[in-house]
């Protein structure tokens, strides 16, 4: 998973082969995608995109659903054992569990 920098565009995400290729983009939001985290399965990323909220994209699927409850949160990061996500909430004064 890498977020690529496409200068006078938004950061996406992007897909590359750990054998080389073309880069898939995963996303296409018009607001920055960061800090992306693997869950522990491999299966599925979260990010924060922007400031808005996290987001959850199911590789497999290529589908992407935002976290409940996650307005205004972000900088996620999975839990060894992928039951839980936590991340930064209040501009990064607070920490929140998911």
């Amino acid at each position: 998973m890498a977020v690529r920098l496409i200068p006078g565009q938004a950061w996406n995400l992007f897909l590359v082969s750990a054998e080389g290729g073309s880069p898939e983009q995963l996303t296409h939001s018009p607001s920055a995608d960061l800090d992306p985290s693997y869950s522990p399965d491999g299966q599925t990323v979260a990010f924060g995109q922007g400031q808005r909220s996290i987001q959850l994209l199911d590789i497999p699927a290529r589908q992407l659903h935002t976290l409940p409850g996650s307005a205004r949160i972000c900088c996620p990061r999975w839990s060894p054992d992928g039951h839980y996500i936590v991340a930064l909430g209040e501009g990064g004064t607070k920490l929140m569990l998911f």
